[in-house]
């Protein structure tokens, strides 16, 4: 069990990074509005470095935060909607299968959540079929049924989620993550996991993928005039229709399942894992993560890992 106190970014607890500060942006189902992905743009273009970054749970960071822009990005982000509760600014956590609309089942989990106690900020929720479970959600509904770490918990609905997650505040004591603690409810089988969205054209939406998640100024601008969902696999869905200049969308790709922690940009990183991995881009595992110090930042649920070291990389798997 995790002992050690929960430090998770978010808007309202920024972290200092090399780069300047760091700031995480809960997006529950990873539903944005086109005035929201402006507001972003916004924020990182006037406090932080211009870009933004896509988190593997379909979160959002602003890097490169200016010695006392906190307050004013937290301003900003709260106007546009993406800070609605102080006290649960970390612990909305909620990913949602791409292409299905299930903006108001999100929703009523979002304010269900901040109407509980705070989870923690490593807690995640899960919402839709069977591909959420490939991101080892907490508690996730899948076609109708409640998992709990993956296992089945019989059917259920958004309150029985919700009611479940009160139950894990019970008995976490300092624990982060459901599968730290004994769990005294009767289980069923592991349900099956389902592979993430494939790249390309889905009916009238496409998914694109900027390389290793990080969404550059250009990027944005395409952005900001459409809705977007992010999903936990650092993409984005948006309409058909959207200019995608420097995005992937060919699911045959060498990024496709390429990531990378931010490096340099860390104090803890031994090498420069972004360059690494432009550099060396070819066949091999995937989901593959570069990560610049063991700690293994952003790596996505089964990834192969490349870990930078003193001596060179290792390869292991998470």
């Amino acid at each position: 069990m995790r002992t050690s106190t929960d430090r998770c970014p978010g808007v309202l607890r920024v972290h200092d990074a090399v780069d300047g500060g760091l700031a995480r942006v809960r997006v529950p189902g990873g539903y944005l509005s086109a005035a929201q992905v402006s507001a972003l743009a916004a924020a990182s273009a006037s406090f932080g470095d211009g870009s933004l970054d896509l988190t593997s749970r379909g979160n959002v960071q602003l890097r490169g935060l200016r010695d006392g822009a906190a307050p004013r990005v937290a301003e900003v982000l709260s106007d546009a909607g993406l800070l609605p509760s102080a006290t649960h600014d970390t612990a909305r956590n909620i990913v949602a299968s791409p292409l299905l609309d299930l903006r108001e089942v999100v929703a009523e989990l979002d304010a269900g959540v901040q109407a509980l106690d705070p989870l923690p900020g490593r807690f995640l929720l899960g919402v839709g079929s069977t591909d959420v479970l490939s991101v080892r959600p907490d508690l996730a509904l899948v076609d109708g049924r409640l998992a709990v770490d993956g296992f089945d918990a019989g059917p259920s609905n958004v309150s029985g989620l919700l009611e479940t997650a009160d139950h894990f505040l019970s008995l976490r004591g300092t624990a982060w993550r459901v599968r730290e603690i004994a769990w005294d409810r009767p289980l069923g089988p592991a349900l099956p996991v389902g592979s993430p969205v494939a790249l390309g054209r889905h009916g009238g939406s496409v998914v694109a993928l900027p390389p290793l998640g990080r969404l550059t100024p250009e990027m944005l601008d395409q952005l900001s005039a459409v809705d977007v969902q992010l999903t936990p696999w650092r993409s984005v869905v948006v309409p058909a229709s959207t200019s995608l200049e420097g995005f992937v969308t060919d699911p045959a790709s060498p990024w496709v399942g390429v990531s990378a922690c931010a490096g340099t940009a860390c104090a803890s990183s031994l090498a420069d894992v972004r360059a690494d991995a432009v550099a060396e881009l070819g066949p091999g595992p995937r989901p593959l993560h570069w990560s610049g110090c063991a700690r293994h930042c952003g790596a996505p649920a089964g990834a192969v890992v490349r870990t930078a070291t003193a001596e060179g990389y290792v390869v292991s798997e998470v």
